[in-house]
């Protein structure tokens, strides 16, 4: 799935990608890209601290809010809030819905978190200013 969207998002010519497990990433890093993690919200938690989101295998989670065999995106502010993140997960044995939205496009706006299963969007939303649930 990285393979298929650093390859999509440089043939639209919008950025520059590359994929790398999260144990390289280092502030160096955190300080000079803008990361969209996959698969892990834990991994992206250690660098910006505690998110409205989280993952099971057999649901995701925004605040209060559980969504089974879904897919969760969101964005978050990255390290120091300086630069923002992204993240994309899915419980188990439903990653095929990822390939139903393609994040990297400047035709699409898409809110701060969106939830989507096999029969479309479920929910979305915007974070407040100090980017907790409103």
């Amino acid at each position: 799935y990285a393979a298929f969207l650093t390859s999509s998002w440089s043939v639209q010519g919008n950025g520059a990608a590359c994929a790398l497990p999260a144990s390289r990433v280092d502030a160096a890093l955190m300080a000079e890209r803008n990361l969209v993690w996959l698969g892990t919200i834990e991994d992206l938690a250690a660098w910006s601290g505690t998110l409205p989101f989280a993952r099971t295998a057999t649901a995701v989670s925004v605040g209060a809010r559980t969504f089974a065999h879904s897919a969760l995106l969101f964005t978050f502010p990255q390290g120091d809030g300086a630069r923002l993140g992204g993240g994309i997960v899915v419980t188990a044995g439903d990653e095929r819905l990822l390939f139903h939205f393609m994040p990297f496009t400047s035709s699409f706006a898409a809110p701060d978190w969106m939830v989507f299963d096999a029969d479309g969007v479920s929910a979305a939303g915007y974070l407040s200013p100090t980017w907790t649930l409103p």
